[in-house]
């Protein structure tokens, strides 16, 4: 049975074992919705979504009386907060961010004085993506840099910096493994020194920073979108994606953060 970690704490060693682990491998699949047609078969609709994951552990408690169970609960209960990150033996170094759901306590026996139970604990994930527990970080230039993905769509946070020879019009540019271009996301701003623009993908937003103070108004840094999609690096382009950065003048440089997901 794999073993099950709680924020990086192994929930088994509360427990005598885990009789049972299911919902955390089955792949996140989208799924398009149907439209119903009065006496007719239905067709497919335009919405596309995956459904929230669940995850459920049957833990086997064996302790030495009952006044013991309580205990032992409470200990496992004080390992389950209402947020957490679950990491498995089979995928370590991935994450699964859930809700607890539920705790159930069910006897045996259905005998109170008997200390034995089993606890049916079952979390919820509404991003049901298992991601990367730490970021894969890249230095980005006019030069391709391969950047490595997981199955699904990785959201990214770019840092573009100025310098002393003011970058003009950045660009970033998204390519699959093949090298053909996926995305392309032009801003109309010019970086000098002391200068830094965030483009942060999951919040579709831009925020420009001048000597560490952030930009408001009309120098907000989304005021300087010209045109393209806030770049993503997605599994179905290859194993790896590419980004590089140009500009109409200055050498543009950069960096990269993101977390494969799974």
């Amino acid at each position: 049975m794999s073993g099950l970690y709680v924020n990086g704490r192994p929930l088994d060693d509360l427990v005598w074992q885990i009789l049972a682990l299911e919902g955390y491998l089955s792949p996140a699949v989208p799924e398009r919705a149907a439209l119903g047609l009065a006496y007719g078969a239905g067709v497919w609709g335009s919405s596309v979504e995956i459904k929230p994951r669940t995850v459920t552990a049957v833990l086997d408690v064996r302790p030495l009386n009952i006044v013991d169970r309580a205990s032992m609960i409470d200990a496992l209960r004080r390992r389950l907060p209402a947020l957490a990150e679950l990491t498995t033996d089979d995928v370590l170094g991935r994450v699964l961010v859930a809700h607890l759901a539920s705790v159930n306590v069910e006897f045996y026996t259905g005998a109170h004085a008997n200390p034995i139970c089993a606890v049916t604990v079952t979390w919820s994930a509404v991003d049901a993506s298992w991601r990367d527990s730490e970021p894969v970080l890249r230095a980005l230039t006019s030069t391709r840099v391969a950047c490595p993905v997981g199955v699904g769509v990785s959201h990214t946070r770019i840092t573009l910096k100025g310098a002393a020879t003011a970058i003009v019009t950045p660009v970033i540019i998204v390519r699959a493994a093949t090298g053909e271009e996926i995305s392309r996301l032009t801003l109309s701003v010019s970086l000098t020194t002391n200068m830094a623009l965030v483009i942060d993908s999951a919040q579709a937003s831009l925020s420009l920073y001048d000597s560490g103070t952030l930009q408001t108004g009309t120098s907000a840094g989304d005021n300087y979108l010209t045109s393209g999609t806030f770049p993503l690096l997605a599994g179905e382009d290859g194993a790896s994606a590419f980004v590089e950065l140009s500009s109409t003048s200055g050498t543009p440089t950069g960096a990269l953060s993101y977390h494969r997901v799974w």
